[in-house]
């Protein structure tokens, strides 16, 4: 056996937390997520975090993550959907393929809404952070729109809180939407308008 085949054994071999840093390389599923023209795209050009790049400056583990000015940019696309398809300025019925001849209706803008408001409670309820429970305060702010005094009061907790927690809810939701598989809520376009084969 040649010495570097060797190599390649005992790395295959080597538990995950012992590797070198050199074989922990960014994921091809990771990539795939999260490409670096959709990430520089979102990415606020003075966030002190990624001063721009749209990856955070100390990757975990050897992976590239977005910084968390990304996952808010696509939390606040995701929310912009929400609420045209909750106000219904454009819902139209649209007739979808199946087998055969057979076909559906649906309204893709209230099939959204609804997707966003089941996958925001189902990670922010299994989700505890540092100021408690995370739904309550997003079902308030963002889908009833409740401004930050009433919140407060109804939640009882400071302001500074309220907007830490409504950060960290807008990152968790904002990841959930694109990492959602098979049928990802971001980008929007290929949600709203998927190709039939």
């Amino acid at each position: 056996m040649s010495a570097a085949m060797a190599t390649a054994v005992a790395r295959l071999w080597t538990p995950p937390r012992m590797r070198p840093p050199e074989v922990c390389a960014p994921e091809p599923a990771a990539a795939e997520k999260w490409p670096h023209s959709l990430v520089i795209a979102l990415s606020r050009p003075r966030c002190t975090t990624c001063r721009g790049s749209g990856y955070a400056r100390l990757p975990k583990e050897g992976l590239r993550q977005p910084c968390k000015c990304v996952l808010r940019a696509v939390f606040r696309e995701c929310r912009r959907q929400w609420w045209r398809g909750k106000m219904m300025a454009y819902n139209r019925w649209r007739m979808t393929a199946g087998r055969g001849r057979k076909g559906g209706w649906s309204v893709p803008a209230l099939e959204y809404v609804a997707d966003f408001e089941r996958l925001a409670r189902s990670v922010l309820t299994r989700r505890k952070s540092a100021y408690g429970d995370l739904w309550p305060l997003f079902e308030l702010h963002y889908l009833r729109g409740y401004e930050w005094r009433v919140c407060c009061w109804r939640l009882r907790i400071s302001r500074g809180d309220f907007y830490h927690a409504a950060y960290v809810a807008e990152e968790i939701v904002g990841r959930a939407c694109r990492e959602l598989l098979p049928y990802p809520l971001h980008p929007i376009y290929p949600y709203m308008h998927p190709r039939h084969k």
